[in-house]
């Protein structure tokens, strides 16, 4: 019934159409031939997209995986391998109007290390676009009320366990996310690292069902209640 968001083929249509949404709303007008660092982006198939909207001179991704950092590389993006929980960007301070991170923190040992090191790279008054699974989805409220591990967590490294609607041995379901967020703590963690939160948007899951999936569209216009949360803020 319930698909993980990310967490099989095809997903995460929903969320990457609501990020370009939120994206032509508020921030083309700000960031005309800047510079895009788009952390965790892959192949850079998304990054393209949103360096199209925008219309920076500069989009750079930065990535753990060397075959994902390839084809980007392929498609003309700059690309550096980093471990972005542990390891410094190399970049200069202030030198990005612009980063991104896709469904990342979620990921992340220490995504403190990370915030902070996003924000010593961003210019004073640049924006970070940033998304992640929200833990308290109303999907999750129902479930653990019936005594079912709550979707995109991950207690086993192997198997799916404890979901409801799902088998343990559907091991593409794993999501491997560590730090999962509420909305609340989400805005917390953004506004101590020097943030100023200016937009924040829900987005639906993907869902083979489209009653489940109109349902989710609808209860996601309230943020706390959505499968994702996407924030925009600007570094003060």
């Amino acid at each position: 019934m319930f698909d993980e968001t990310r967490e099989s083929p095809g997903s995460a249509r929903s969320l990457r159409s609501s990020i370009l949404h939120v994206i032509k709303m508020y921030l083309i007008s700000n960031t005309k031939n800047g510079r895009l660092l788009d952390v965790g982006g892959g192949t850079g198939d998304f990054t393209e997209k949103i360096a199209s909207i925008l219309g920076v001179k500069e989009a750079v991704i930065v990535d753990i995986n060397e075959n994902a950092l390839k084809e980007a590389s392929s498609r003309g993006l700059k690309g550096y391998k980093v471990d972005v929980t542990r390891e410094p960007l190399p970049f200069p301070d202030n030198y990005f109007d612009i980063v991104v991170m896709v469904d990342v923190v979620e990921h992340l040992y220490d995504p403190d290390y990370a915030i902070s090191e996003v924000r010593r790279v961003l210019r004073p008054g640049g924006f970070i676009v940033i998304s992640t699974p929200n833990l308290a989805w109303w999907a999750n409220r129902l479930v653990l009320l019936l005594g079912f591990q709550p979707y995109f967590s991950s207690p086993s490294t192997r198997f799916n366990v404890g979901k409801l609607f799902r088998s343990p041995y559907e091991r593409v379901g794993v999501p491997g996310h560590i730090r999962l967020f509420t909305l609340k703590a989400f805005k917390e963690f953004i506004q101590l690292y020097g943030f100023q939160i200016l937009v924040v948007k829900g987005s639906a899951g993907d869902h083979r069902s489209c009653l489940l999936l109109l349902l989710d569209s609808i209860l996601s216009l309230i943020p706390s209640l959505a499968a994702e949360i996407i924030i925009i803020a600007r570094k003060v």
